[in-house]
């Protein structure tokens, strides 16, 4: 029909992909979010000033 492959790409690809993609992050962050703060929790995450939920926790 003569429509490029960005323009396919564009207005028929990418809306159908953004859902699905936008679901998958927002239940993927709350793992890497308790994932981090494990690590932390065990001494394993990021440096002392740095805040973290982990540090808090084992502070608390």
């Amino acid at each position: 029909m003569g429509a490029g492959t960005t323009r396919i790409l564009a207005v028929h690809v990418l809306p159908n992909v953004l859902g699905p993609l936008l679901i998958l992050v927002s239940m993927d962050v709350p793992a890497v979010i308790a994932v981090e703060a494990g690590l932390s929790f065990l001494g394993m995450g990021v440096r002392p000033p740095t805040p973290d939920w982990g540090a808090i926790l084992n502070d608390g």
